[in-house]
């Protein structure tokens, strides 16, 4: 369950940090990150409050998620571009 879980987070981490992308461009990491969070907290499967709890309890797990895309992306990127 817990490892279904973090995919579910790994799901929303990767189309968090792409939205965030296409949103802010290249720069803005901080913002954008803090837009990424957000946007994973909001689309957990549960209720706001719950959804609240979870991003609190699992921020670093969180946090660690979307660097992880946001590395996956860099290096999408630099492929597409050579």
């Amino acid at each position: 369950m817990i490892k279904t879980f973090k995919n579910i987070i790994a799901n929303l981490a990767k189309n968090a940090v792409i939205a965030a992308e296409e949103e802010y461009g290249s720069g803005q990491g901080k913002i954008k990150k803090q837009k990424a969070i957000a946007y994973i907290i909001e689309h957990l499967p549960f209720s706001p409050f719950i959804n609240k709890i979870i991003g609190f309890t699992l921020s670093n797990i969180i946090d660690e998620l979307i660097e992880t895309s946001v590395a996956g992306l860099h290096e999408m990127q630099q492929i597409q571009g050579e």
